[in-house]
């Protein structure tokens, strides 16, 4: 698959990717009500279609291990015998002023990074009151790596 492509498959499923990761926050469950929806666009190369897999974060209480969203998205997209992870859309509100959106955490821009069929060309869109925000997977772990949280290109 090339960029290409992956950026056209992208722009026609954008919004019902977005609408998606909305609906997955709907359902988060975090013991300081903190809610965070995950959709991956996912190509199966055997069924030879797109499809949309949902996440949604969970931590219930604390202390206690957490599950990001991305992570659960991208796991169904998995389970499902999706080959490629086209886009990931992630909606949350920010944790801090220095982003317009909620990014990845590093770990999770860490594993998303080495996970096979996830690479760093996988698109990146975080979404919050109407404000949008478009990076790859490599750029975000530039930007985060370098203690830089400003957004490189919104649309």
């Amino acid at each position: 698959m090339t960029k290409n492509t992956q950026h056209v498959a992208f722009l026609q499923h954008k919004n019902e990717l977005l609408k998606e990761a909305q609906t997955a926050r709907e359902f988060a469950d975090s013991y300081r009500n903190y809610k965070v929806g995950a959709a991956a666009l996912a190509w199966n190369s055997k069924t030879k279609e797109y499809s949309i897999y949902r996440g949604c974060n969970l931590k219930p209480v604390n202390p206690g291990e957490k599950m990001c969203a991305e992570r659960i998205a991208v796991g169904a997209a998995k389970s499902y015998g999706s080959s490629k992870v086209v886009a990931l859309a992630i909606v949350g509100e920010p944790q801090d002023t220095t982003t317009l959106t909620l990014h990845p955490c590093i770990s999770c821009l860490e594993f998303l990074s080495t996970v096979k069929g996830c690479d760093e060309d996988t698109i990146v869109l975080t979404e919050w009151n109407g404000v949008e925000e478009v990076h790859t997977i490599k750029k975000l772990l530039h930007l985060h790596r370098n203690g830089i949280k400003t957004v490189c290109t919104i649309s």
